[in-house]
């Protein structure tokens, strides 16, 4: 499957503009904490967004043995086993996080804004890419190797700041207007119950 880019837009293997990285793999359950340094699961992960309430805790102890897989402000994590493709930028409050046989993306930022790429990975056309790559009968798997070699677009480095900006801004709009109607459902349906059991009269 070929990506279409616009023809004025120089296109790049993933990387050639970053370092592209496997989370931690080893058998870790039994440093499971209930309060130590985040671990962001596959499933954590969705478009432009971690579930941080999810997240599973690892041993401050444990976590030091591994100082190269830390992950840092600006880093991209993208599904490797699931939903393979799906991409979040990690924020400051996660900094200093690991994750978990996630592929990781840490950009040159002289080339390529992190909320772009991210923005990018999370597009239909690069979604679908990665599961035209992806292997696996059941669970799609996404392999590293591949993943590394994706073409990227690298537009102007302005111009990727100003889509990436205009894209978050519709994306905010989207969530606040979800969260008033989710706030008037309920509203809707404690109305119903007062009136539906008479303790609301007129």
């Amino acid at each position: 499957m070929k990506l279409e880019v616009p023809f004025e837009w120089k296109t790049k293997k993933l990387n050639q503009v970053s370092k592209v990285t496997i989370g931690l793999v080893t058998t870790m359950t039994e440093n499971y904490v209930s309060s130590g340094v985040p671990l962001i699961r596959n499933s954590d992960i969705k478009e432009n967004k971690i579930l941080k309430s999810r997240l599973i805790k690892l041993e401050t102890s444990f976590a030091n043995q591994y100082p190269t897989r830390v992950l840092l402000r600006d880093d991209i994590v993208t599904v490797h086993t699931g939903d393979v493709g799906v991409s979040s930028v990690i924020d400051e409050e996660l900094e200093g996080c690991f994750g978990f046989a996630t592929l990781n993306t840490r950009v040159d930022k002289s080339k390529l804004y992190p909320q772009f790429l991210c923005w990018y990975f999370n597009s239909s056309a690069f979604l679908a890419y990665a599961v035209s790559l992806s292997t696996g009968d059941g669970r799609r798997n996404l392999n590293l190797k591949d993943f590394s070699k994706s073409p990227v677009p690298v537009p102007p480095l302005l111009e990727q700041i100003k889509i990436a900006e205009i894209l978050s801004t519709w994306d905010n709009a989207i969530n606040t207007v979800q969260k008033l109607l989710a706030n008037s459902q309920q509203q809707k349906k404690a109305l119903m119950q007062q009136l539906l059991t008479g303790k609301k009269r007129f």
